[in-house]
Parts: structure tokens; C-alpha cells; sequence
């Protein structure tokens, strides 16, 4: 998870701490009452600049750390920084304090897992979402958030972040610390919390000098009398700044005589307590230096306040040797980095551990700021610039061109810095230091290399190597440099030199410069491109054009001015997203408005992958300007449905989004009830995600069902009630009278039986406090509020449900041994009937110590003759032989599997029972024929029917069986895909889902059969050189995240590409007919054999018959009319192909 960690930050900030510091804090009563309180509670500690409120937030953290086991509690610290900003945000920090709290936990949610293998990156909500499940399971959470006051005004960081930490703190015991300089703007988020003000305490600073003795002249260490005098007037001229004894500490460094030093000390007591004072003194220090000293001093402090991000000491040491316009580093001319920081006088420190240089304190930022123009004089944009653009062309470097080694970054450690951001220097400064760059950037293989190296850069951010940054191979890539950087005046100049035909070129992504210089909002270039003719809606391989790119970007001008040169306003790219979608999806609203303005615009048009619009977007990002901006057009229809039924007010119920919800129920023909494909409302919508707000709003609707129910007839009060959050099962029984506390759904589960299988006590609790009277309701599979307790190992559930007055006697003597009984064979009714035979299952399992094999298989291949009903699903018990004995089996055999023909091979059967059953009894069951199947066979519809099977049949005929693992056989797509819910539905104790997990663990990724042909889930792998590798993917194996084990799972073979590229999946990748033809060749193959997705035509061929794809599932879904096959290799290895028929 590629979220911040502050690990680094919380070690630097102890290690320059004296032992002892802080002790008032900790031993507070209103740090101590946080601490300990029975609930969630906030302690808000604000101080002024220089207080030393980021140590007291390190000593908390430190405190709270080595208490945590003690409190089985788990603990997240963020600490915000002014350099860092443009990379701080709600979804930043909320996802470091997910990975910290995660350190804390046995093992990763199998949520967490699944959204992490199909996603880029995790959501705001998948993180809500996991932060939710864990604050709810833990006995306590505490948060530390240091300097809210340097996270960012304009993106809204600081109440979106606290926004949900307050949500959060409804679902469960967190307990939250934030520190900030006392701004209105943050106090107002505390005002009805309890504050502890923090200021330099006496003990502290005494504390703190005197570990500073070692350090003062010998004057000093010499005359104990003298000590004493400094320790005292330093404490008492601080005025509650610690940064101030720091600083003061500093001054004395250099007073080589007794009278300095007492001079000093009389002028600290004259002055005012002020910080900008003591900055002035510490330059007035660097200013005294030697010319050579204090220019160096200069350039230092120049880099650090104007970088583009921290540098390291490597970098600045780097940066401040170069010598502009020079063809080659003096590697015996860099200075030493404590002489950097020596020169500095105080002004700047360096971080151990991260080995960052920067200055002491946030406000020294703001002090150079100011006062930059009237002291930096030589350190100005155009130095920057300079110092960047030689390092890039030194002549070393000219040896780097064109290779595919290893870039020098150890060697230059300012290489990674001066790619990345020359250009942004350089932008406000381009005629002076044109000369410069021209010698960059009409050298070709130089400028490529400056590419590579910049995605190298820990900031590399839009230049990293993907679909939309630059492209190293571009023909015409100075062109594409310029456009991004916003270099106007130099690109003219190099267009002058090399004539205007590159201005127009694509690269191998499509992306031509007027789309690069559009992403990045820079008018100047735009305006000259134009000048120029460019195409002006020249799409990019994803369908993307300038303006879609603008819009996104959220460049109003650059909007206005393509948009006045006949932009189309209402371009689609290849996901059916126009300009306005992107603007919705980005929140950028100036962009959306000069769109609009313009006239020509469908309001309403939704992508093909999901049918969402702009209002779809808006909603669900809580980005309230843009939703009224949408709403406030005539054409708009505020209660279209998404692909999977879901409205704009269903996203804002969905995320507590109360004040969108608010503005869009005050419109007709809202949606208020509409039902998504689930079934869930907007009120059911935010009652099972316990989003308390935007339930009491649409309680307040009377247009609004409160008795709605979804596809399994569940309310939102069951909903609220099964997933815990008793705050809105209060809201909904004290608000409406006509709800029904003892609802059943369809599967005749009651709020009381959910929330006691669940463990929710507070549930428990508000259901019996508002009448819930069936404490002895039984669902269809004979469990019971008491029994769910006790299954779920809560005795405090239990407690609750033995002393309720109604309870049955015989529920109560019932419960104490029921939850003991192994894995019982018990069953929750869905739509489709069950069929139990219990007895029958009794019976066959007592025959030997496991089950009978047989009888099983024989009821599962009659239960497969019917499409619907009756169903037939194995016992628990069943289920756990037949996982534990496969298991056996399958790590008995090796991987890749070595077969023989004659062989039948079956594609992907997506749960597809019936079909399977049908192709044993077209094609003969095992002994008589051998199959090979490629995998995936979970999906929505009869999973445990059909793995049971496949299972079965493998341990009885182990030779003539073979299953390979598909991507739907992992942890997280088997939840996804519906075995978890199937499961959960049978009534299968959690464990089942486990059990079969542990299983699928064991299956083969590969087979060859006859030494000519592989069989492989999905598709081939770079990482895969040779056959054997395969071998070293040991078993039991989870697939991980990237890799060979991940590629032959999900790689699509596709007759559009060339070599490897980035899949649309966003998880490993596309490759082409010549990595097949390839692949075959090196490999002495005839075929390679995979999984298809959903064909129109059941198998088809690539790459000129090298590879063929197999989908063996006819009647997809029983909604599709779709063929299937499979493929027989006979003893020659000819292959055919049947074709299965819908049924």
C-alpha cells in the first residue's frame, strides 16, 4: 500500500529529544481523562508557533505505542508538513492510518485484499470501509494528527479528513489527538471538544539547554556559574516557544569569550519574545560569516525553501557544487553536509533517518517567504534552473543515452531532482537561461534519458511511465518536454531550429503536445500551438483529447480557449467520458461552468462501463458546488439511474454526503426510492453503511419507504442491525413508528437474529429497548438470536439474551451445547429452494470416518440434472473432507501438471452447474474420459455445487482430473464473485469460505500436455524465461499483486497489441501475437491453451493459431444464449473442438 508512513518522522523527532521531556503532557488530567475514556473523544491541543507541538504529538505517539498491547488497542499517527502539500490529501492520510492500524492486526482483511487486486489504488471508500471494520472489532483506536494548520486551504483536506474521523468515531472507541496553531478555521471543527493548550514548559527548556552544554564554547563549559546564568535567561526570555531556545542556543555557538556571552544574554532580554527576532539575529550570524561561507549559507537555505519537494543531503550537496554551464561534476568540490548545516547557523537541521535537509521549523518557511527578495539576491529561479538543466548535460551522461542499464542515481543523487523539475524552475525565467536548455533539448538521446531519470524521482508523479506521461520513444519528445513543462519561448526557438512538422505528432500513446499542454493548464504554449494549425481534438489511445485533458485539470482558461477555437465540447473518449464527466469526476467546477456556458453540452451523458454522469460523480464525491452548478441546468434529469440502478441521491446517501442529499430531495422526481440492482434504496443505502446524517435527513422525508426492501428482503433497519451500527437502529425505531422492529426477510432472519450473529451488543441492546419482541425467532435453518450469540463466541450477547424474560427455556438449555456441535449441517433458504437431506447426509458421512465419497458425488451429478430446483448442497462437514483430502491430492502432483492425451480441455465455467453436469454426461465421466479444467470456476450462481464436484471427482480420480487455479479462485475475487455471500447464505459457518480458500491454494497454474501444448489459466508473463520457473511458485500459493504467479492468472492475449502493455484491468498485462509467436518458438510449443472470457463464438484462435481461447460455459448465467466448448487432444495431439449448445 503506497501510503505515507511518518515511521521515519516520529524517530527523527524522539532522537533530538532529552529523556523526560513531555512528562506534563502525559501526566495531565485532560490528556489522562483522552486516554482513558469509556468511549470515543477527541482532545484538541493548539499552540503557538515554535510551542513545540510536534514533540509533544512524538511523545504521545511514543507513549501510546508501547501501551498499545496492554490496551489492545491499535494506533495511527499522521504528521502534516508545508513541503509536502501537493501530496497531502483525505485519502493519504486516511490510508496511512489504515496500513499503520494494520501492523496491529493478525492478518489482512480479505476486503482489503480483493479491492487492492482489483484496483489501481484504493478508494476513499474501500478505506472507509476497511477503517470501519477495524475500529468496530477493536477495544480502542487512537489517532494522533500533528499540524493540521500546514495541510492545505484550498483542497478542503482538513474537514474532509476530520469529517470522517468523526464519522468513525460513531462505530466504535476512537479516540483522537490533533495539534494546530490556534486559526479560527480549525478551532471552529473543536469547539465542543476538550482542549489542552501546548506551550514550552520550564522544565522542558531547562532541560533541553542544558543538554546543549556540550556544544557551547569552552568559556562556558568551563564556569558552572555561566551555565546556570545561560539555562535561566533562556528559560525566561522562550515566552512558551521551545523553537525560541533552540534558536537562542544557536546564538551563543560562536561567543569565544565570557563577556560575548553575557552581551548576548542582556540583548535576548531586551528584545521581544519574537520568532521573526530570533531569525534576524540567526542571519545576522550568517551575514557576519566569511563571503564564501555565507554564499554557500544563501544557495543552501535558497534550495531548501524554493524545491519543489525535500531535498536529501546528497542531492543539496549535489545542487551546490554545480557550476553553471560547466560539462562536468568536481566531485572534489562538494561540500560536506554538516558543513552546510554549520554555515546555516541554526537555521537548518537534518533528519537521520530520512537523511532530508531542511529548516528547523515551519515558520522559518514562512520567515524566508517574506523576506526572500531583500537577502537571496543570487538565489533566484533562474539559478535553479541553471544549476538543473548543466547537471543534466553533463558530458558522463552522454554515455547513458540509448542504453537500458541501470541509471546513475547513486552516483548523481540530484539526477532524479533536476529531470523531474528543471522545467518548472525554468518556467518563469526561460529567455536568460535558453542557451541552457537548448543544449538539452536538441540532443535527442540526452532529452530521453532526462525522461527515464525523471521517472526515477520520488516525485515523479504525472512523468511516470504509464498511458498518460511522457514517453521516453517519442519521435519528436524535446516537443512533448516543452508542452509539459509550459515552456513557451523556448519552444519557439527549437521550432525555429527544427521547423513546426513535430508539433503535431503523437506518441506512442497517442498523446501529441497540445494534449500534454492542456493536462497542465499552460495557455502560452496552447496559444502558440494553435498558432500553428495543431489537430485540435486529436484523440489519445484511450479516446482522450486536449480538452477532456483541460477539463479534468481543471484549467478554466485553457477550457475557454480551446473551446473558442472549436474544440468539440461533447467528444467521448473510448469509455463514453466526455470533458463535463471529467470535470464532475476531478471537481472542477470553474472547468464545468465554461463548459456549460458554452451551450453545447449533454448534461446527461454517462460512460459505457458504468452509465454514470456528472451528477452520478458529483454526488458521490461530495463535491457540493459542482451538484448545485448541474443541477441548475434545465436538460439535467436529477433521478437517472447507473448501470447498476444507482442515483445521484443513492451515492450521496451512500457516502453521508447530508448536505447533497439535502439539496437534491428539496427536487422532484429525485429518485428517493429507487432501488439499485440489489434492491437497496438511498435510505438503505446509508442505514447499512451507518451513515447517521444523511438518515435522519431522509427519515425526514415522507416520501421516503422505510420499509423498502432489497433482493434478499432485507430493511434498512435489518441492514443497519447486521452490519452493527446502532446509532441508526436507534434513529430509524425512535423516528417512525410504523417500522416494524421483528421484519423477517426472505431467508426469515429478524434485525435481532443478524445483529446476534454478528456480535453487535449495541444493536442488541436498542432492538430490545425498542420492543423487538421475538427474542426466540428462529430462521429457516433453526438458529435462533441465542444460538447466533453463542456461535459467535460473544458472551456479553449471550448474557443479554439469557436474562431477557421471554426467553424459551428450552432455547436457553439449547443454546449452551448447539454452538459446540462440529460444522452442523445447517442451510439458509435463498430464492431457489434448498434441498437439505440432512438424514442422507447424516448417513453417507457415517459410513466411513469422512463421507461417502460416491453417494456424494451421485447426489451432486442428480442435483445437476435440474436448472433450478431441487438444490442440493453438500453438509459442512462434507465440505471440510473433501477441501482437506483435495488438498492432499493436489500437493501430491506436481505444477505444472505433466499430462498425456487423450485429454478433453474445458475453459471457464463461471459456476455453471447444469452445464458442467451436461458435459459429463455428453463426454463421459471419469474414468472413462480425462479432463483438464483452466480455472474459474466461482462466480455468481452455484459455486459449492460445482467445486464440490470438481473436488470430489479429483480425489477419487485423481489421474484423470485435473483443475488449474483461476483468478476467481483467490481470496479476494472469490468474495467478490460470490462463493463468501453463497456461503454465508447456506448458513456455512465463516470457516467453509476458509476452508475452500486453503484448497484453491493448492491448485496447479499450469499444465503441459504431451510436451506441446501449455495450458495456462489466463496468459503468458514476462517473468516467465523458462518452463521450469513455474516449479519455484510453491504451493500452497496466494497470489500476489504482480508477478509470474499474478500474469498467468490475468494476462489477456490480444490481436490489437504489440509486445507487453499496461492491461485495462489495471492488474498485469495485454500482449500480442508476437510475444505468442515468440513464446511458441522459444519454447518448442505447438499451443498454448487458456481461459476466454464470455464468447460469442466459445473458442477462437490467435496469433495464427498459437493460441487458443476456451469458454465452457453455454447458457452464461441462464440469461445468456451463448455457446460453449471444449477442446479434445487425441493421441497425436490433433486437437478438436466440441460445441456445447445452450440447453
Amino acid at each position: 500500500m503506497s501510503f505515507p508512513d511518518y515511521a521515519v518522522q516520529q524517530s527523527d523527532i524522539l532522537a533530538k529529544l532529552p529523556q523526560g521531556s513531555g512528562l506534563w503532557f502525559l501526566q495531565s488530567p485532560e490528556f489522562t481523562e483522552w486516554l482513558e475514556a469509556g468511549s470515543s473523544s477527541t482532545l484538541f491541543c493548539p499552540g503557538i508557533p515554535g510551542a513545540g507541538k510536534t514533540a509533544i504529538a512524538a511523545i504521545a505517539v511514543d507513549y501510546l505505542l508501547k501501551t498499545a498491547q496492554a490496551r489492545s488497542a491499535g494506533v495511527a499517527y499522521v504528521y502534516c508538513n508545508y513541503k509536502s502539500q501537493s501530496s497531502q490529501s483525505t485519502v493519504s492520510f486516511l490510508g496511512s492510518i489504515l496500513k499503520q492500524l494494520l501492523r496491529f492486526r493478525s492478518a489482512v482483511t480479505e476486503s482489503l485484499l480483493r479491492q487492492y487486486k482489483t484496483s489501481s489504488n484504493l478508494s476513499l471508500d474501500d478505506i472507509l470501509k476497511e477503517l470501519r471494520f477495524m475500529v468496530t472489532e477493536s477495544a480502542a483506536t487512537y489517532i494522533v494528527i500533528d499540524a493540521l494548520d500546514e495541510c492545505s486551504n484550498s483542497e478542503g483536506v482538513v474537514p474532509s479528513l476530520l469529517g470522517a474521523l468523526r464519522h468513525l468515531q460513531r462505530e466504535g472507541k476512537l479516540c483522537l489527538l490533533c495539534t494546530s496553531r490556534s486559526i479560527p478555521e480549525i478551532e471552529d471543527h473543536f469547539t465542543t471538544d476538550p482542549r489542552l493548550e501546548i506551550s514550552a514548559k520550564d522544565t522542558d527548556v531547562r532541560r533541553f539547554v542544558n543538554c546543549q552544554m556540550h556544544r557551547f564554547p569552552r568559556c562556558i563549559q568551563k564556569d558552572p556559574e555561566l551555565q546556570q546564568l545561560v539555562v535561566e535567561k533562556i528559560v525566561a526570555t522562550v515566552g512558551g516557544m521551545f523553537l525560541l531556545a533552540r534558536l537562542y542556543t544557536d546564538l551563543l555557538l560562536d561567543k569565544r569569550t565570557k563577556a560575548k556571552v553575557l552581551a548576548t544574554l542582556d540583548k535576548l532580554s531586551q528584545t521581544s519574545q519574537s520568532i521573526d527576532e530570533a531569525y534576524s539575529q540567526a542571519i545576522e550570524r550568517l551575514d557576519s560569516q566569511p563571503p564564501e561561507d555565507r554564499s554557500l549559507a544563501k544557495r543552501a537555505i535558497g534550495w531548501i525553501v524554493s524545491a519543489q519537494r525535500p531535498l536529501t543531503t546528497g542531492e543539496l550537496r549535489h545542487a551546490l557544487s554545480v557550476v553553471a554551464g560547466e560539462g562536468e561534476l568536481n566531485m572534489d568540490d562538494i561540500v560536506d553536509a554538516e558543513d552546510i548545516v554549520l554555515v546555516c547557523t541554526g537555521l537548518v537541521t537534518i533528519d537521520q533517518e530520512s537523511d532530508v535537509i531542511r529548516l528547523v521549523h515551519y515558520t522559518a518557511q514562512e520567515y524566508f517567504q517574506r523576506v526572500r527578495p531583500i537577502w537571496v539576491g543570487v538565489v533566484q529561479e533562474e539559478y535553479f534552473a541553471s544549476v538543473c538543466l548543466t547537471y543534466l548535460s553533463f558530458d558522463c551522461f552522454a554515455d547513458q543515452t540509448g542504453t537500458s542499464g541501470e541509471l546513475p542515481m547513486k552516483l548523481y543523487p540530484f539526477l532524479g531532482y533536476a529531470a523531474r523539475y528543471w522545467g518548472v524552475h525554468a518556467r518563469s525565467t526561460q529567455e536568460p537561461i535558453s542557451g541552457l536548455a537548448l543544449r538539452l533539448l536538441l540532443n535527442s538521446p540526452l532529452v530521453s534519458f532526462s525522461v527515464q531519470a525523471a521517472f526515477r524521482d520520488s516525485g515523479a508523479g504525472w512523468m511516470a511511465r504509464s498511458r498518460r506521461g511522457l514517453d521516453p520513444g517519442a519521435t519528436n519528445l524535446n516537443i512533448h518536454v516543452m508542452a509539459a513543462f509550459g515552456l513557451n519561448f523556448i519552444m519557439d526557438q527549437v521550432t525555429t531550429r527544427q521547423g513546426t512538422a513535430t508539433l503535431d505528432v503523437a506518441d506512442r500513446n497517442g498523446r501529441t503536445p497540445l494534449s500534454f499542454a492542456a493536462e497542465h493548464g499552460h495557455d502560452a504554449v496552447i496559444s502558440l500551438l494553435l498558432g500553428h494549425n495543431v489537430e485540435i481534438d486529436a484523440p489519445d489511445r484511450s479516446g482522450r483529447g486536449p480538452l477532456s485533458y483541460a477539463a479534468s485539470g481543471g484549467h478554466q482558461t485553457v477550457v475557454g480557449l480551446l473551446l473558442h477555437h472549436d474544440a468539440y465540447a461533447d467528444a467521448r473518449d473510448a469509455g463514453g467520458r466526455t470533458p463535463l464527466w471529467w470535470a464532475a469526476q476531478e471537481d472542477s467546477t470553474a472547468a464545468a461552468k465554461e463548459l456549460l456556458n458554452h451551450g453545447r453540452v449533454d448534461t446527461n451523458a454517462a460512460d459505457t462501463w458504468a452509465g454514470q454522469t456528472p451528477l452520478h460523480l458529483a454526488a458521490r464525491g461530495g463535491f457540493k458546488e459542482m451538484v448545485e452548478l448541474l443541477l441548475g441546468q434545465s436538460a439535467l434529469d436529477p433521478g437517472v439511474s447507473d448501470m447498476e440502478g444507482r442515483t445521484a441521491l443513492w451515492y450521496a446517501g451512500e457516502q453521508d454526503h447530508h448536505e447533497i442529499a439535502r439539496i437534491l430531495l428539496e427536487i422532484e422526481a429525485v429518485g428517493e426510492n429507487a432501488k439499485d440492482i440489489y434492491g437497496q434504496t438511498p435510505l438503505a443505502a446509508a442505514a447499512s453503511r451507518g451513515n447517521t446524517t444523511t438518515v435522519t435527513l431522509l427519515l425526514q422525508n415522507t416520501r421516503v419507504d422505510v420499509e423498502s426492501r432489497d433482493m434478499y428482503g432485507r430493511t434498512p433497519l435489518a441492514l443497519a442491525a447486521e452490519y452493527g451500527h446502532a446509532t441508526v437502529v436507534e434513529q430509524l425505531l425512535a423516528t417512525r413508528c410504523d417500522i416494524d422492529a421483528d421484519c423477517r426477510d426472505q431467508d426469515n432472519w429478524t434485525p435481532l437474529l443478524s445483529a446476534a450473529y454478528g456480535g453487535h451488543k449495541p444493536v442488541l441492546e436498542a432492538l430490545l429497548r425498542h420492543g423487538a419482541a421475538d427474542v426466540n425467532a428462529a430462521s429457516q435453518g433453526g438458529l435462533t438470536p441465542l444460538s447466533c450469540a453463542q456461535h459467535s463466541s460473544r458472551k456479553d450477547c449471550v448474557a443479554i439474551l439469557l436474562g431477557h424474560q421471554n426467553i424459551q427455556a428450552d432455547n436457553r438449555r439449547n443454546s449452551m451445547t448447539e454452538s459446540r456441535q462440529d460444522e452442523r449441517a445447517v442451510f439458509r433458504h435463498t430464492s431457489t429452494q434448498i434441498q437439505h437431506n440432512t438424514n442422507a447426509a447424516a448417513t453417507s458421512c457415517s459410513t466411513s470416518p469422512a463421507c461417502d465419497l460416491d453417494n456424494l458425488i451421485s447426489r451432486l451429478l442428480q442435483a445437476g440434472k435440474h436448472r433450478v430446483k431441487p438444490r442440493f448442497l453438500p453438509s459442512a462437514e462434507e465440505i471440510r473432507y473433501l477441501c482437506i483430502e483435495a488438498r492432499k491430492v493436489l500437493l501430491s502432483q506436481p505444477s505444472p501438471l505433466e499430462l498425456t492425451a487423450p485429454i478433453k480441455v474445458c475453459g471457464d465455467l463461471r459456476a455453471n452447474f447444469p452445464a458442467l453436469v451436461r458435459l459429463f454426461t455428453l463426454h463421459g465421466l471419469p474414468p472413462v474420459s480425462s479432463y483438464l479444467f483452466l480455472g474459474n470456476y466461482v462466480y455468481n450462481w452455484r459455486s459449492i455445487e460445482t467445486i464440490c464436484l470438481l473436488l470430489g471427482l479429483k480425489i477419487k480420480y485423481p489421474e484423470h482430473v485435473f483443475l488449474l487455479r483461476g483468478r476467481h479462485e483467490t481470496r479476494e475475487l472469490s468474495r467478490i464473485c460470490g462463493l463468501h455471500d453463497e456461503c454465508k447464505r447456506a448458513e456455512l459457518d465463516a470457516g467453509v469460505w476458509k476452508l475452500f480458500n486453503k484448497c484453491f491454494d493448492c491448485l496447479p497454474v499450469a499444465a503441459i500436455i504431451g510436451e506441446r501444448i501449455l495450458a495456462v489459466p489466463r496468459g503468458l508473463s514476462p517473468d516467465l524465461h523458462h518452463l521450469e520457473l513455474i516449479r519455484r511458485l510453491w504451493r500452497p500459493l496466494v497470489i500476489p499483486d504482480s508477478g509470474l504467479a499474478c500474469d498467468l492468472l490475468w494476462a489477456t492475449a490480444k490481436e490489437d497489441v504489440s509486445s507487453w502493455v499496461e492491461s485495462e484491468e489495471g492488474v498485469s498485462f495485454s500482449f500480442g501475437p508476437d510475444v505468442i509467436a515468440r513464446f511458441v518458438d522459444q519454447h518448442n510449443l505447438d499451443l498454448i491453451c487458456v481461459s476466454g472470457d464470455a464468447l460469442d463464438h466459445d473458442y477462437e484462435f490467435c496469433a495464427g493459431r498459437k493460441l487458443v481461447k476456451l469458454f465452457t460455459s453455454p447458457n452464461y448465467m441462464d440469461e445468456f444464449d451463448n455457446l460453449g466448448a471444449v477442446m479434445e487432444v487425441d493421441e497425436s495431439l490433433q486437437c478438436s473442438f466440441q460445441v456445447l449448445t445452450p440447453n
